[in-house]
């Protein structure tokens, strides 16, 4: 078994990335933007494929590290993004804290 490691996302796996990124802070992404798919839209068109590392195996992706630095990160939603997946799913854009 062989892992290849590379430093951008190749795009035969950017939906591969989506899931497996969603799964890994599923906890944290959920309570935001919903479980209905929003979040993995809001993944989908707000990544950048240069500010990761990925591990790929037999063809598959089994990894990835999204990177974060001054310049940016691997995933940056825009503010216009957040709005329109929040009001779509008919979510508070704000949350009472109990």
């Amino acid at each position: 078994m062989q892992i290849d490691y590379l430093n951008y996302l190749p795009d035969e796996f950017r939906t591969s990335a989506i899931r497996l990124y969603f799964n890994a802070l599923k906890e944290k992404i959920e309570p935001v933007l919903g479980s209905d798919g929003k979040a993995q839209e809001a993944l989908a068109s707000n990544i950048a494929i240069d500010k990761c590392l990925v591990a790929i195996c037999d063809e598959k992706l089994v990894g990835i590290m999204g990177i974060q630095t001054n310049k940016g990160g691997f995933v940056n939603p825009s503010l216009k993004t957040m709005v329109r997946i929040t009001i779509r799913s008919n979510r508070p854009l704000t949350r009472r804290l109990s």
